[in-house]
């Protein structure tokens, strides 16, 4: 047999693979152009086969089974917010995948079919937010089926189409690369991948061969690895004793060996350490083990463990001696036993701090969905349920609805990005009564460093939280409704503003000012403690109808304030946050078996939307309530319960207000501000009866300030008062002139609301009569309802004193307040002025009509004159003087005038000719 030595087998290798390569070289040069256009073919089949496949796969799993259409199902049948969610992701993924298969499409026909896929995929996404938005207003299951009329038919017809065009692609590509292999050129191809092969196994012998080479050596140096790593001695020794091989801690152990380049004796070993019985039981070829005591470099003697064991090789007897060192050992040992104890103690303490934590907590583990899997038995004793309950369920069992969903959320942002969230928590219990804890949530990692589990730590608090509530409810509760007062409100605003500000995707906060109209005139009709009654009964509907609110304080007298929180389209939820305060007040509230009418004007802000463009420094609480208070007074000068909204033209309007305030004074100094007169008619003979008296304010500029601009922003300022005494100095010496042309004609001078109830009312009229010696009867003081009503008594008061002083009291607006018969008897008045809003519409309707009617014969039934303003149309005219009216005044028979434009008038007014 012939036996090749491995240089010899190394040299035929190469030859081999030298052959191999030359013959690769001729067949590869005369495949290289066939196989060249066969891998074109095969790699341009293959690509577009693949992605318009794939992406054809993937729309399908977006659009189909799993995706938008079976989660929109779910979400009408369920109304679970997730499928909601599923079906808003799938859509985004269909749409991917629509734009990469656009891009591999060869024909018009598939183009086209790809539009059906994209419209039946806009109409699902469509009527997933009308879906939504039926869900958010209540809407019953079968309304919702009604609406939902989406037909995806033509979208697998599409799918359809395209598969079909893919499977085309897929027999013109395979047709392809049959003719490129036939003709002979698979016999190239097969011979090609043949020589590949050979010089696959060529190299695959060469490399074993240079494995082969090193392997003595590399088992050599592992040896010596394993052998100088051990922790044990080791020596190999032959039959005469001589050491062959030892390791570096058989030196360690026994300090007599030296390093020396000769062979040493097994003698030298145990000679030195005068132990010459086991130097001979091991020559004698005795197996096992023996203890000895060996002596160290340093002359330490320590008991050591031998064990023999025998090794042939090659015929040859040698023998394995391990050396251990026993100290070590018995070092180890004591250490193994001081730690077992060391463990059962630490054993002992952790149960120890387990009792004791289910002693005074309520423990409770989850998994990273939050459902439940362990609870301790005071967990289980607090809450009234028991642990089978509780397992696999989540710590909704116990919620409350006590927190808000902003409360949740923040909660969950924290422990789901790995940090320990601490809480005062309320929970209810199986019997539905609640309890108050102090929780700490803690995150736990898996190895891979994602959350597996959450561990909670609850105290129960619920005593000291009682007491808290006591004094809270001194602090922060509203004593007539138990609603939070202006101090939660405002905290509520200010701890929600700073989540927002934190996190950009948090959600929005829509904060609402809400003022019952008309409670002043019920509080004078009937009482304080019944107005107390009305505003609870509207607190009751408020928190029933807008029960999603995040709070809802009462922060003044007759206004509430309301907090709400949403992830949505701002608009779309602030119009049905209106739509339900609207709701509210649409019905009469029923107090003590009486139904009463009111209404709410609504000041309305959005953070940060409607802060956008304001600076940080103007976005604190108090700026929030200042234009939360503006926006209620725009939506107060509208009928009706309506929600103003906060934007900046409100703030140009509070500055244009500002002007008034600041500019006032100085107009009235340069005679910007002047009286203008409207002459007063009688029906029956047609004469000048009187004239009211009327304030313009022009500016430098030519343009005007109108008096339903300026007078109610004056109305609230002291400015008012001297203001007042301005005008009726002015009126009273107005009046004498006019008197010159009409003896007997009387003056209207308007009375505000402030100014009637001032303490200078009264001696600053009793100054002007003596200063000017004028009848008191020439001056008819001119009063508003709402002025009388806001403080009746007062109000009451004062009309009673100046009609000692021989005034006329006239009733200004009437019919457009709240004021009631039994009160309007007790008034000294003189006469009523019907309001222009009824008479405007007297010609074309008929509630008008009664309304003027009424007031007239009212008139005449308390002996009161009436006269009625903005007369404009003869139409007019003839109908107030059918119904008995004794005055009128409007653009029909004049305009106001200034002094000088109206005596003139007067010298011959064309009266009789209308």
């Amino acid at each position: 047999m012939i036996s090749l030595t491995e240089k010899q087998t190394y040299q035929i290798s190469i030859l081999l693979i030298v052959a191999l390569a030359l013959g690769s070289l001729v067949i590869g040069t005369k495949a290289y152009d066939d196989f060249n256009r066969i891998s074109r073919s095969w790699t341009t089949y293959a690509d577009d086969t693949f992605h318009r496949a794939n992406h054809l796969a993937d729309l399908k799993s977006a659009l189909g089974y799993g995706g938008v259409i079976h989660h929109f199902k779910n979400y009408v049948i369920r109304h679970d917010e997730k499928y909601y969610n599923a079906a808003r992701k799938s859509a985004e993924k269909a749409k991917i995948a629509i734009a990469e298969l656009e891009v591999h499409l060869k024909t018009q026909a598939e183009k086209d079919a790809l539009q059906d896929i994209a419209r039946v995929l806009r109409a699902y996404q469509n009527m997933t937010v009308m879906v939504k938005a039926a869900i958010a207003g209540g809407r019953a299951v079968t309304d919702i089926d009604r609406i939902v009329k989406v037909d995806d038919t033509p979208a697998f017809e599409a799918m359809e189409i395209i598969s079909r065009g893919i499977e085309k692609g897929i027999e013109q590509g395979h047709s392809e690369l049959t003719n490129a292999i036939s003709g002979g050129k698979m016999v190239v191809i097969v011979g090609l991948v043949g020589v590949f092969i050979l010089l696959f196994v060529a190299g695959f012998l060469l490399s074993n061969l240079r494995r082969l080479f090193g392997e003595i050596e590399k088992k050599a140096l592992y040896l010596d690895s394993i052998t100088s790593g051990l922790p044990c001695g080791l020596l190999v020794v032959n039959r005469d004793g001589m050491v062959e091989k030892y390791n570096e801690k058989t030196k360690e152990i026994f300090g007599a060996i030296q390093c020396q380049d000769k062979k040493f004796s097994l003698l030298d070993i145990f000679g030195s350490i005068g132990d010459m019985p086991a130097f001979l039981d091991v020559l004698s070829g005795n197996m096992g083990q023996f203890t000895i005591e060996s002596q160290d470099e340093s002359f330490s003697r320590k008991p050591v463990l031998v064990e023999v064991q025998p090794l042939n090789t090659q015929g040859r007897q040698k023998y394995i001696l391990t050396i251990t060192d026993m100290s070590e050992l018995n070092q180890a040992k004591r250490k193994l036993e001081e730690t077992n104890l060391q463990l059962e103690q630490t054993i002992e303490e952790v149960n120890g701090f387990k009792k004791l934590l289910d002693e005074h907590a309520l423990v409770s583990m989850t998994d990273a969905a939050g459902r439940i899997a362990y609870a301790n038995e005071k967990f289980c004793k607090t809450s009234g349920f028991s642990l089978e309950e509780l397992l696999g369920n989540k710590h909704n069992l116990v919620k409350s609805n006590m927190h808000s969903s902003v409360f949740w959320k923040k909660m969950w942002q924290e422990i789901s990005s790995g940090k320990i969230w601490h809480g005062e928590v309320t929970n209810r219990r199986k019997d539905g009564s609640l309890y108050w804890v102090y929780s700490t949530i803690m995150p736990f990692r898996n190895e891979k460093g994602a959350i597996h589990k959450y561990v909670s730590a609850r105290t129960d608090i619920t005593e000291i939280k009682n007491a808290e509530r006591r004094i809270h409810q001194l602090a922060y509760v509203d004593t007539l409704t138990k609603l939070p007062n202006l101090m939660q409100f405002n905290e509520l605003i200010k701890s929600m503003q700073a989540e927002i500000d934190q996190f950009d995707d948090f959600g929005k906060l829509v904060i609402i000012d809400l003022g019952v109209s008309g409670l002043v005139e019920i509080n004078g009709a009937f009482g304080w403690e019944y107005g107390d009654r009305l505003i609870c009964t509207i607190a009751e509907r408020l928190k029933r109808e807008l029960s999603e609110a995040e709070l809802i304080a009462k922060i003044g007298g007759d206004r509430f304030g309301i907090v709400l929180f949403t992830e949505d389209h701002a608009d779309d939820y602030v119009n049905q946050i209106t739509a339900k305060i609207q709701k509210v007040f649409h019905h009469a509230f029923e107090v003590d078996e009486n139904l009463l009418k009111v209404s709410a004007s609504c000041g309305a802000l959005v953070y940060p939307d409607d802060l956008q463009a304001l600076s940080a420094d103007k976005r604190t609480t108090d700026d929030i309530n200042r234009y939360l208070e503006l926006s209620r007074l725009e939506s107060s000068k509208m009928s009706g319960s309506t929600l103003i909204r906060f934007e900046s033209g409100i703030l140009q309007n509070v500055s244009r207000r500002t002007m008034i305030l600041h500019s006032v004074e100085q107009a009235l100094e340069n005679g910007e501000i002047y009286m203008v007169y409207q002459p007063q008619i009688s029906l029956k003979s047609r004469d000048v009866v009187g004239v009211e008296a009327l304030m313009r304010w022009r500016r430098p500029d030519g343009s005007f300030i109108s008096p339903g601009e300026f007078i109610p922003v004056l109305e609230v300022s002291e400015f008012i008062s001297q203001l007042s005494q301005w005008t009726n100095e002015r009126c009273v010496q107005d009046l004498k002139t006019l008197q010159q042309t009409l003896p007997t004609v009387r003056m209207g001078i308007n009375i505000s609301a402030n100014f009637l109830v001032s303490d200078y009312l009264l001696p600053s009229l009793e100054k002007l009569l003596k200063d000017h010696k004028i009848d008191p009867a020439c001056l008819e003081l001119e009063v508003t309802e709402s002025s009388i009503m806001e403080d009746l008594d007062l109000a009451l008061g004062q009309l009673n004193k100046l009609k000692s002083l021989g005034f006329r009291i006239s009733v200004d607006d009437f019919g457009t307040g709240h004021s009631s018969l039994a009160y309007l008897a007790k008034f000294p008045l003189d006469q009523l002025k019907v309001d222009k809003s009824f008479i405007r519409f007297i010609s074309e309707n008929d509630q008008s009509r009664a309304i003027v009617k009424t007031v007239i014969s009212l008139g005449k039934a308390m002996n009161l004159d009436v006269i009625a303003e903005g007369t404009e149309k003869k139409e007019q005219i003839d109908f107030l003087q059918a119904e008995g009216c004794d005055e009128v005044q409007g653009y029909y028979f004049a305009k106001p005038m200034e002094l000088h434009e109206l005596v003139k008038w007067c010298e011959n007014p064309p009266l009789h000719d209308l």
